[in-house]
């Protein structure tokens, strides 16, 4: 069984996000993508799964072969999900949710903690 990871409000504006994208452009909020930018953060190449997940040869595939990307799986939705990317500049994610990430996004919900926008993260929610 998947366990929830997720501790930090930019996690969540992230994943609300994908699902709204991933409805926008396909009609369903369900469907896994794979976007990759260039090292500023930009998109040059958008893949869609056929359905809630991208087989992981695939997604590995995809993963060697650009050095930025986010990916979005939800893969038992809608109670499980993940989100990943890699070298997606902060600005670059804001600017694909469409909104700026307070320093209160970057404190941990479960211990308080601080950080700051991660260059690589996984989650789990």
């Amino acid at each position: 069984m998947p366990r929830a990871t997720c501790q930090y409000s930019f996690e969540w504006k992230i994943l609300d996000w994908c699902g709204k994208f991933s409805k926008t452009m396909t009609g369903n909020p369900y469907r896994a993508f794979f976007l990759a930018v260039d090292e500023r953060g930009e998109v040059v190449q958008l893949f869609f799964a056929q359905g809630k997940y991208m087989e992981l040869e695939r997604v590995e595939f995809l993963r060697s072969q650009y050095n930025g990307w986010l990916n979005y799986s939800p893969f038992e939705a809608p109670e499980d999900y993940s989100v990943s990317w890699r070298n997606v500049p902060l600005e670059a994610m804001e600017r694909l949710v469409g909104e700026r990430f307070p320093e209160r996004d970057f404190v941990s919900e479960r211990t308080g903690e601080k950080i700051v926008f991660p260059d690589a993260w996984a989650v789990g929610f």
